[in-house]
């Protein structure tokens, strides 16, 4: 099996892109709060929370490759 290669310029530009995706999403969830829209609410916080989890899963992708670089996370 060959292990997978890093490549820093796509796992960045993919984390800005998902960053910018869960910005759009909290804009929506903040529109729906103002007119008091709770039906859509539900679905708006499990959204969120996948894209945060895949959000979690990008930077510890990224924090792995500096260790390896001889970074440490602070």
């Amino acid at each position: 099996m060959q292990a997978m290669v890093f490549d820093p310029l796509a796992a960045i530009t993919c984390e800005r892109d998902e960053t910018q995706n869960f910005i759009d999403l909290l804009e929506r969830e903040q529109r729906a709060l103002r007119q008091a829209d709770v039906s859509s609410l539900l679905t708006l916080a499990k959204e969120k929370a996948q894209q945060a989890q895949q959000l979690i899963r990008l930077a510890d992708v990224r924090n792995r490759w500096l260790v390896t670089l001889g970074y440490t996370r602070d």
